[in-house]
């Protein structure tokens, strides 16, 4: 089952879906490499960008092209310079060549049909951008002096449009860098420990890459604590190359820790669960990871990550790949994309164990999209791909019957501008034959779950997925007749902004989305949940606020003392009474897994909660886990009460409810305040 890239839009073709109608090219044509283009039209079009061509096995050449408005300010090139590098706002059109065929008389030229598929930029920072076909057109280049430079008129029917010159400027099609920030005492991954290294595998796609020397030796953290989702965030803000702009440069970061939270290897901030500031270049390791003492990591186990250096290199490859736009290959062939505990697995059961078992190469899907795909689809800093990952025809999902996921919302109305709580369920049949192996993590922090919001009254919603793209979370377990998995949901923004901007009826649809062996699985569920008026126009200022600023999302997911705007829009909502029962747990769990949290600041996150505070059962467990033997009796037992006091009452029992619980917090700050006093008085 070959791994294709399925372009939601039809306009919008890698040079695969369009290889029928091109014929052989001699080598001596329109050589391979990247070619610095110009486009001067008849009117005031002027436009420059890259043309890219690469020859299959059969000597039929794959080519594409970018045009980007040209910078009357720039500087002329000369041939023989670098692979060129555009503004990102100043992208126009991606190039599809229909047809590619020599001339006649093919020492001096050759004939190039192509259509024009024009960007339309996204209309505000939550909008995504769109795909249109434009116009068709053909020219015949013919050489000018070596065999470096083409020109040629352009043609539309039978109208002349534009003059296209063509200047060869290097045989890789594109060019990046990898900048590596390293903890100290973190090894940086530079091979595979052999032969292959960043600049191999970067020639494998044709694509140069140049590894920096490492840019900053980051300060070990104390006690050599694991780093947070949030401190990463941060770090990758604060260490990376401040003067990396990336309209004059690709750059892709990287991260070398030595653990990370929840044990994991690696993960990728991934713009396209957000429309915040998070772009698509950013990556982190952990090289203290530890292998577990299992057989699918063979003689591996209880050996550190960077101790292996072909496990180590890989992951590192692997999450620049998501970096440049690459999907998980799902597929069971070894190739860099897929995920390495499924490698593992596949070891184990061929009996050539992991690592022995890589394949040092990309799928070949991947190596055309790495080659040919827009540059906004592989840039840093660009758009997430609008496609889905397919398997190829015969790897269309199959919806295993006896599964069934259910999804509820925690209530059936929140207040505008609050986050939708929703509950998730996947039972398997009693009557089903056997267990069914099925994802563990079926929350957002795991790669499984993606879904979108849509108001009753229109078609298009807003997507919603995972802000992190992590390695460890695709693990599967096996789940018996009858029995189930749950998980919960907080859902604010996605990519195209926020989820429920306005009051109304909403349409909540959630996939399920994993790989079972060779079978790609899939389930889903409706549900329904309204977003009631605001209460009063305070309501609505505050709403307005957490809903227009896309920080907010990252301070909910990251937490962590770096996302100001985010952090002073979840402020505001604390001190609404309306939102204020919403964002309680949010705010308590950011400051107690700040790392400087210390027994003042753990009774302050716990105060935050109270009777009133929406909690969903998986929150509530995490409450009392996070909690467990860190506060005082009367702390514990407060807290044990706002859990448990979430029955219906009426409103003199919430009245009375929210009066006990105001006098057991007044007298918790009495007590800790005449503690610390008789402390310093000691």
């Amino acid at each position: 089952m070959p791994k294709v890239y399925d372009l939601k839009s039809d306009v919008l073709l890698l040079p695969d879906r369009l290889r029928a109608q091109r014929l052989p090219l001699p080598n001596e044509v329109l050589p391979d490499g990247c070619y610095r283009l110009r486009w001067l039209g008849v009117g005031t079009e002027r436009f420059e960008g890259s043309l890219r061509v690469h020859r299959l096995a059969n000597g039929v050449p794959d080519v594409s092209g970018d045009l980007y408005e040209e910078d009357p300010g720039a500087l002329p090139y000369q041939a023989g310079d670098e692979i060129p590098v555009y503004a990102r706002d100043r992208y126009r059109y991606y190039l599809q060549f229909t047809r590619v065929s020599a001339l006649p008389d093919h020492e001096s030229g050759v004939e190039l049909g192509f259509i024009r598929v024009q960007r339309e930029p996204p209309k505000s920072l939550s909008g995504r951008a769109v795909w249109r076909e434009d116009r068709a057109f053909f020219v015949n280049l013919r050489r000018v002096g070596d065999n470096s430079s083409y020109v040629g008129d352009v043609f539309e029917g039978t109208d002349y449009v534009a003059s296209l010159h063509l200047v060869w400027v290097s045989r890789w099609l594109r060019a990046a860098t990898i900048e590596i920030d390293h903890e100290q005492g973190s090894a940086v991954p530079v091979g595979n420990g052999d032969r292959i290294g960043w600049a191999t595998l970067g020639a494998s796609v044709d694509w140069q890459f140049t590894r920096l020397r490492p840019q900053q030796v980051i300060p070990a953290r104390a006690d050599a604590a694991p780093w947070t989702d949030a401190a990463l965030h941060e770090a990758m803000l604060s260490w990376r190359d401040r003067d990396a702009r990336l309209d004059q440069e690709w750059r892709y970061h990287l991260l070398c820790v030595g653990r990370l939270k929840d044990q994991e290897r690696g993960l990728m901030y991934d713009v396209n669960a957000s429309d915040s500031n998070v772009v698509r270049e950013g990556a982190a390791i952990a090289s203290n990871w530890v292998f577990p003492n299992t057989s699918e990591w063979g003689a591996l186990g209880g050996k550190f990550f960077e101790e292996v250096p072909e496990a180590y290199f890989r992951t590192a490859v692997h999450e620049i790949g998501h970096a440049m736009g690459l999907f998980h290959d799902g597929s069971c062939q070894r190739f860099l994309m897929r995920p390495t505990d499924s490698l593992a697995d596949d070891g184990k059961r061929s009996g050539h164990l992991f690592p022995a078992n890589i394949d040092w190469t990309f799928d070949e899907a991947d190596r055309l999209f790495l080659r040919h795909a827009p540059d906004p689809l592989v840039r840093p800093g660009g758009d997430m791909p609008p496609y889905s990952l397919t398997e190829g025809d015969s790897g269309k999902p199959w919806l295993p019957q006896h599964l069934q996921l259910s999804a509820r919302p925690l209530q059936p109305e929140f207040p505008l501008g609050a986050p939708v709580r929703v509950e998730l369920q996947l039972t398997l049949s009693p009557d089903s034959d056997g267990p069914a192996c099925v994802p563990v993590d079926l929350s957002l922090v795991g790669p499984h779950v993606s879904g979108c919001v849509c108001r009753r009254d229109h078609r298009d919603g807003h997507s919603f997925r995972s802000l992190l793209m992590r390695c460890d979370r695709g693990e599967l377990r096996e789940l018996t007749p009858g029995a189930s998995n749950s998980a919960s949901l907080t859902l604010l923004r996605g990519r195209e902004g926020a989820l429920f901007p306005e009051p109304g009826d909403y349409t909540i649809c959630v996939r399920l989305d994993w790989q079972d062996g060779d079978r790609r699985q899939r389930v889903w569920s409706t549900t329904t949940v309204t977003i009631t008026e605001h209460r009063n126009q305070k309501h609505l200022d505050v709403a307005q606020r957490v809903l227009k600023e896309p920080d907010t999302l990252l301070a909910l997911v990251l937490g962590g003392n770096h996302l100001k705007a985010g952090m002073a829009a979840i402020e505001a909502a604390l001190k609404n009474p309306v939102l204020r029962p919403h964002y309680a747990w949010i705010e308590a769990k950011r400051r107690a897994t700040l790392p400087s949290a210390g027994l003042r600041q753990l009774t302050a996150a716990a105060l935050l909660i109270d009777v009133r505070t929406v909690l969903s059962q998986q929150e509530r467990e995490k409450v009392e886990h996070m909690f467990e033997t860190r506060l005082t009796r009367l702390q514990e037992w407060r807290l044990g009460r706002c859990l448990r006091e979430h029955k219906p009452l009426t409103v003199t029992g919430q009245a009375m409810n929210q009066m006990f619980d105001a006098l057991l917090r007044s007298l918790i700050v009495i007590g800790q305040w005449m503690v610390g006093r008789w402390a310093f008085r000691s």
